[in-house]
């Protein structure tokens, strides 16, 4: 914090101080490669310090998770949804990838309901009242 007071000199507002430079965490060497552009497209969509060292093995996780759906996926769309007549076992392999990518992707904050706090939330509906043209504004017949 500056003790000066008053104005500041032309000289002092062309000086622009730097943030420190932080290296985006690089995707782990044993992931396929689509489990790696999953991992770098979310690191580089995101601020450089957004991931802590301990959220790492978690976006591995979801990295992987994401990967051996769309595998299983394509697996089920090439044999069919029904294999020997009854529902292809990849279904419910892909269901429980699917739960754990939503599970690991709200401890990540990588999905916007979990980036939204419910005090932000509610205030958001709170200022946005009720408009005159809705029924059950009692104003509302004089917008007809």
């Amino acid at each position: 914090m500056s003790t000066h007071r008053g104005r500041k000199s032309a000289a002092s507002l062309t000086v622009v101080a730097l943030a420190p430079l932080r290296r985006l965490p690089k995707a782990p060497a044993d992931l396929s490669k689509a489990a790696a552009e999953l991992w770098d497209g979310i690191v580089r969509s995101l601020p450089a310090d957004f991931f802590r060292p301990g959220d790492l093995p978690l976006l591995r996780a979801y990295c992987v998770a994401t990967d051996r759906k769309a595998q299983v996926d394509a697996m089920v769309m090439e044999q069919g949804i029904l294999f020997d007549g009854e529902p292809h076992p990849g279904l419910k392999i892909s269901r429980a990838e699917a739960a754990l990518m939503a599970s690991l992707a709200v401890k990540l904050r990588l999905c916007q309901s979990s980036r939204t706090r419910a005090e932000s939330a509610a205030l958001k509906e709170a200022n946005a009242g009720k408009r005159p043209w809705d029924k059950s504004d009692p104003a509302a017949k004089y917008f007809a």
